[in-house]
């Protein structure tokens, strides 16, 4: 079952929270999400309870925040990438297969016009 993380600034209410949660509810069984967030400040308006209506699991990270702080920083992408490496999220293929290319070594030279992009 490949693994999707998305990970958001904040869980405060607003497009992207929305686009998140229904993007994230309505994908096809065979793909398990994680979903990050961080807390929201006092002055929004908490979105938690759309998750919950929906019944989407999330973590939230309270060292990840709109203000900026050096160490809370270094603590939300610590947390961050011990997740990531917990969960292991699976790779586009096109990704993967220019990984392997150039693993290889091959030395070929890739034209623009004919490079496909990975997300």
């Amino acid at each position: 079952m490949p693994k999707i993380l998305r990970i958001l600034n904040r869980f405060n209410l607003g497009g992207p929270m929305h686009n998140t949660a229904y993007l994230t509810k309505y994908l096809p069984e065979e793909y398990n999400t994680i979903l990050i967030g961080g807390e929201k400040d006092s002055n929004e308006t908490d979105s938690e309870f759309l998750l919950k209506q929906m019944n989407i699991p999330y973590v939230v990270l309270p060292t990840m925040k709109r203000s900026i702080g050096f160490v809370s920083e270094i603590k939300a992408w610590r947390t961050i990438v011990q997740i990531i490496r917990r969960e292991k999220p699976g790779r586009h293929p096109l990704e993967r297969k220019r990984r392997d290319l150039h693993r290889r070594g091959d030395g070929r030279v890739h034209d623009r016009r004919n490079r496909q992009r990975a997300f």
